[in-house]
């Protein structure tokens, strides 16, 4: 749990230069004339606005912080904006930054969910932003920490937004389990290899027959000394299940730099060999040219040695005993 303390040290921390520039300008409100009436106009606001992922819509909730605030004659120096999740205070890097750097300002933010989701914290951080004589306004709720009601109703908020969280959070976690009894996936889309199938509203990951063929040939073929023809032969059989046209079956052509050097000039050109060892960027080459994607991408050394590695996590085998 949060304590007072590690939380008022996490906002207490040394002011930036420009908190102490901001400090130095006049943040007191004054007063300007529109349509010859005399409106209060205050100038120390900044607008905070954050979501927990980026699924989630930002810029409406800037949009309605920024329409409140022409509203209500408050012009704000800042828009500060964070994704994140709000069950624990310490992850609002950005909000620690505004209560960190500022002192006499209002912060607008357009619920007070948007500030955290925890109870106990929230009457911590009201405490920390009295000490600072920071004033925070929430839009939707109507709640302004300025007068003592309005604290109250904060804390009721507070509490609120707790409980939905956990309701979230056990709806979540019973689907989960649901799922897992009935054998559903859970999380991403599976890795190259499998696949998703839908049986009786459940996603069951399975195997996908062609990316397996395919993860087969670069396992059967990675780090092995093959001649040219050995190696055509392979690529062949697969070309074949992926029924790929005569006109693909065309032999493998090994290649190696050799340096030559005429008259103190050194250039390179490429010699035909026979044999070769079968590594990551001959396999890639090979699936890309001869149009085995993966999933719609060429394939890269980077992604060779992930299906290597995956391979070998599922067989029990370490990196360097990789044997077919």
């Amino acid at each position: 749990m949060n304590s007072f303390k590690q939380l008022f040290d996490f906002f207490s921390n040394k002011e930036s230069n420009y908190s102490k520039k901001r400090k130095n300008e006049n943040f007191n409100c004054h007063y300007q004339y529109k349509n010859n009436k005399k409106q209060k106009t205050i100038n120390n606001s900044v607008i905070y606005c954050r979501i927990s992922s980026i699924q989630q819509n930002l810029e409406s909730q800037v949009n309605e912080c920024k329409d409140y605030c022409n509203k209500n004659n408050i012009n704000y120096f800042g828009v500060v904006k964070e994704i994140c999740s709000g069950r624990n205070i310490f992850n609002l890097k950005e909000l620690h930054k505004i209560i960190n750097n500022f002192k006499d300002i209002t912060i607008i933010i357009y619920s007070v969910d948007r500030i955290c989701r925890n109870t106990r914290d929230a009457i911590i951080l009201t405490k920390i932003l009295e000490e600072k004589n920071i004033n925070l306004v929430s839009i939707v709720d109507t709640i302004d920490l300025s007068t003592a009601s309005g604290r109250h109703q904060f804390r009721e908020r507070m509490s609120c937004a707790e409980l939905e969280s956990d309701l979230i959070s056990e709806r979540v976690k019973r689907n989960i389990s649901y799922r897992k009894s009935l054998g559903g996936h859970i999380g991403r889309y599976p890795s190259f290899g499998y696949k998703l199938i839908e049986r009786d509203g459940i996603k069951i990951k399975i195997e996908d027959e062609y990316e397996q063929k395919v993860i087969q040939f670069i396992v059967k073929n990675y780090k092995k000394h093959l001649n040219y023809f050995e190696y055509s032969n392979n690529l062949y059989k697969l070309l074949k299940i992926f029924d790929k046209p005569q006109d693909f079956y065309v032999p493998i052509t090994f290649y190696q730099i050799k340096k030559i050097v005429e008259e103190d000039v050194v250039y390179e050109e490429e010699e035909e060999i026979y044999n070769a060892t079968i590594n990551e960027e001959i396999l890639s080459n090979t699936l890309n040219d001869y149009h085995i994607l993966n999933r719609n991408k060429f394939w890269t050394k980077q992604s060779i040695k992930k299906i290597i590695e995956n391979y070998k996590k599922s067989m029990g085998i370490q990196f360097n005993e990789l044997v077919i």
